[in-house]
């Protein structure tokens, strides 16, 4: 197949290139006049968007035996899915404003094109199943965007946003060119795979002292033994003076029992509003009528203090400490175990999402919808 793009000027010379499509520019011409016009090239098939003023205009023309479906359109650009037999593949043909001065506003017009890879609908779900969330700060560009959100997320999961964002964009590269489309939940799959594997990579012994310290390899969420419910519980601190609480109850065959979701407002450490979040959670469940637990959290620090036998604490720590290990006690078994981020990201995303309420959301049986790729995820792995 040849395409050819070229300026309206010096048409002659299509008797010896012959394309197959052909992208016209500056056409100053309307879309009717170019319905003429392809036919008068012996093309079959035109698709145009009408000059302004007297200056622009840009057309696509093609052969009968290539089929085109128009993906969209504006006056400086014509996107399209391009079959031909079994064959299909992504072609966007791009007019850049001609004036010197408007060359900028044109390189922001591609930036606005791959910023679509972001925050499309798609890209929306798929950053939502993963334990980054929905982060998306203002920007100019994909290169703004992308250096704002690193500095939002913790050290430990910069990597991952960067493998979900190399992920979607061979998720992209499937449709485009193989027509296979994933779920969000295989997209965040492949994120967590990818990283796993330059993690695991990077674990060779070095011992020179200039060797870049290795991340450790990621953790998956494992499903408690028969008879017992898994609690992942999760705190969220937001400068604005609240705290999400979020913690989320299944089975041992992978299936949702139940979540709770709360804001509380007060200015609260990290590790303080675990304890805060582990005490709800704990309240929650024993209402409920459960007793036999495998409570998870990401906060190594309040783990230790709960598993500790230490009771000479007497600070606003310790008494929550405290409150945490009667909850326990009062309870047939339960057990507290430390996992990594990446063990625990349904919790995350239930206490993140606590920004939008006002008091407390509780769910039984059927999960929120913010949740459902995630728990979707975790299942599969």
């Amino acid at each position: 197949m040849i395409v050819l793009c070229w300026n309206c000027r010096g048409l002659a010379i299509l008797g010896h290139y012959k394309p197959d499509i052909l992208f016209l520019m500056e056409t100053k011409a309307l879309s009717s006049r170019m319905e003429f016009f392809h036919n008068f090239l012996h093309f079959d098939d035109c698709f145009s968007v009408n000059r302004q003023g007297l200056g622009g205009g840009i057309s696509l023309i093609w052969k009968s035996h290539v089929s085109v479906s128009v993906v969209d359109f504006s006056s400086n650009f014509i996107d399209l899915v391009v079959s031909e037999g079994n064959v299909q593949w992504r072609f966007t043909s791009y007019y850049g404003f001609p004036e010197s001065q408007r060359r900028r506003q044109s390189s922001n017009l591609i930036r606005e094109n791959i910023d679509i890879c972001i925050t499309c609908p798609f890209a929306k779900r798929v950053w939502l199943a993963s334990s980054i969330g929905w982060l998306f700060p203002q920007s100019a560009s994909f290169l703004a965007w992308l250096c704002s959100v690193l500095q939002l997320v913790r050290k430990e999961d910069q990597a991952m946003v960067v493998m979900i964002c190399w992920a979607l964009w061979q998720a992209r590269n499937d449709v485009v060119w193989s027509s296979k489309w994933s779920s969000p939940a295989a997209v965040v799959y492949r994120a967590r795979t990818i990283l796993y594997d330059w993690c695991n990579a990077r674990h060779v012994d070095d011992s020179s002292s200039n060797a870049v310290p290795a991340p450790p390899p990621l953790h998956f969420w494992v499903p408690p033994l028969q008879g017992f419910l898994k609690a992942n519980v999760d705190a969220a601190v937001f400068p604005d003076g609240f705290i999400g609480v979020g913690g989320v109850l299944r089975s041992y065959d992978g299936s949702f029992v139940g979540a709770c979701q709360h804001r509380l407002l007060g200015y609260f450490s990290p590790k303080t509003a675990e304890l805060i979040t582990i005490r709800e959670v704990l309240s929650w469940i024993k209402r409920l009528g459960y007793d036999q637990i495998v409570l998870e959290s990401d906060a190594l620090t309040v783990v230790k203090a709960l598993l500790s036998s230490s009771t000479s604490d007497f600070s606003s720590f310790g008494s929550l400490v405290d409150d945490c290990k009667s909850l326990i006690a009062e309870m047939n078994s339960v057990s507290v175990s430390f996992v990594p981020r990446s063990a625990n990201s349904v919790a995350h995303l239930i206490a993140r999402a606590a920004s939008t309420i006002s008091d407390r959301i509780e769910w039984l049986s059927t999960p929120p919808q913010l949740i459902v790729h995630a728990l979707m995820l975790d299942f599969q792995i």
